[in-house]
This record gives C-alpha cells, structure tokens and sequence, in this order.
C-alpha cells in the first residue's frame, strides 16, 4: 500500500497545477481507487469523465511500476479537456481507449472497474458491459448518479468511503476542508466484496461519528 499511496500523492501534486485543476479528484479517491485496484486485481477499467487526466494517470502510473496489465477505456466529450489530456498524461495518454461517451461501447466489452467522474446520459446502457462481479467507484457524492446504479443494479451494495484528514497544503482544496471522498458499489458482490463493503460501512460510521469529530 506504501507505493500505491505515494503514486497517487505524487500524481495529485502534478495535476493540482495543471490547467483546469479546480475539478479533479481528490487526493483520498485516488488513493482509494487504487487500493480497490490492487484489493480485487482489475483488469479492465472504464473511467467516465476523464477531465483533464487525474485519474487516468494515476492508474497507468501505477500499472508502470507494479508491472499490472490494465486496459483503460475512458469518455470525454469536453472540448477543453480533451485538448488537456495528451498534454498532462504524455505517454500515458496512448495507453488510454478514448471514447466520447458510454454510447460508444460495444456490448461485449466487459468492465472489471467503472469509474464514474463526469456526467452521461447513458448511464442505463453500462448494464450490457459489467462483469457478473464488476465495481463501480464514483468520485466524490453525485446523489443521483448512486440512485441511478443502484437502480439499474437492483441486487447491489453500496457504502460511502470518506477521509479522515484535511486536504493536503498543496492542492486545490482548502486544508480546512476534508480530502474527498466517494461512492462505492458492488453489482453482485462476492463474499470478499461482502466483507469489504460491511468493513468500509463501519469505518465511515466511525469516522463520522468520532473520527472527524476529534480532528476539527
């Protein structure tokens, strides 16, 4: 977990100076993203709203120096950020099958993890390309998108996993403020998936309700 930290400590401090910062992924979900990368060995990743690369870039990043095999599909349709991708993720950035949105995914590709950090009309069609154990993580609270997923994957468990330390000094955010957080769901979750998700209800429960209290 040591290497998975620092990647993504050290790609947020890169993209907290990039053009169009204001919005990326918090430091905690990056952290998070690849620790549900390493927990459950994903393959296959689909990443909806690639903004100007945080994500992206953090996962290959990690793919480089852990030697994983990782097939990245992500969907952008922003003129501005698309301009800003190959310019913040270099290498990275042809490692990534970009689409402009879900609509574009052929049925029979099959996702592992789907990161949701944008907005897309067609939500409903990503029934035809999860795996019978897939993993969505979406970026920070989006009420609707969670009530949209949960819906469409009727026999799912969700829970919100949340920091319990302020943001770091050099990002975008106000240190006074809490280093993100988001929304996990399991579609049909495994019994290792089951034990993950009922760990992450009681630590956010903690941290909720002693852990952020002792910190202010």
């Amino acid at each position: 977990m040591i290497i998975t930290n620092q990647i993504a400590k050290d790609t947020y401090k890169k993209f907290s100076k990039a053009l169009g910062a204001d919005y990326i992924a918090s430091e905690f979900a990056l952290i998070t993203i690849l620790r549900i990368i390493d927990t459950f060995k994903i393959n296959q990743i689909l990443e909806i709203g690639l903004g100007i690369g945080s994500i992206s870039d953090t996962v290959l990043n990690y793919a480089r120096e852990t030697n994983k095999n990782i097939n990245y599909t992500g969907t952008e349709a922003n003129e501005f950020c698309l301009n800003q991708l190959p310019l913040n993720l270099k290498d990275n950035y042809g490692k990534i099958k970009l689409l402009n949105n879900v609509s574009q995914i052929d049925k029979e590709t099959k996702f592992d993890l789907i990161i949701v950090d944008g907005s897309d009309n067609s939500l409903e069609k990503l029934k035809y390309n999860v795996k019978q154990n897939s993993i969505i993580y979406i970026e920070g609270l989006r009420t609707q998108q969670v009530k949209a997923l949960k819906k469409l994957f009727p026999n799912s468990k969700h829970v919100e996993i949340i920091s319990n330390y302020k943001s770091p000094s050099y990002g975008v955010s106000s240190p006074s403020k809490w280093s993100g957080g988001g929304q996990l769901i399991f579609i049909n979750p495994t019994v290792r998936q089951y034990v993950f998700w009922i760990k992450n209800k009681i630590r956010t429960s903690f941290i909720y309700k002693v852990g952020r209290k002792l910190k202010k």
